[in-house]
């Protein structure tokens, strides 16, 4: 990119959580996310996956390691959100 070359933004593309309780999760997100007009194309034991428009959220279980831990707000933690440009 040169000067005040800006990549065209278009949309957000994905976001993919892992959380540790993922049969609380799923139940969660797969009422919610209809809601928004997104549908499930993805309904497997440790992974949901719902597009709606142009963006899809996913929601996986965590390692079996990671179960017993709990969401703490200002950790690291989001496993990876995608943006979609309209160029490079």
């Amino acid at each position: 990119m040169q000067g005040s070359e800006m990549i065209g933004k278009n949309t957000m593309a994905r976001v993919n959580l892992t959380v540790n309780q993922f049969d609380k999760s799923h139940k969660f997100y797969s009422g919610l996310l209809p809601e928004f007009g997104m549908t499930t194309v993805n309904d497997g034991p440790d992974f949901l996956y719902c597009v709606g428009a142009r963006t899809a959220i996913g929601v996986r279980r965590c390692d079996p390691e990671f179960e017993g831990e709990r969401f703490e707000q200002y950790r690291v933690v989001l496993h990876h959100i995608c943006l979609r440009a309209k160029s490079r």
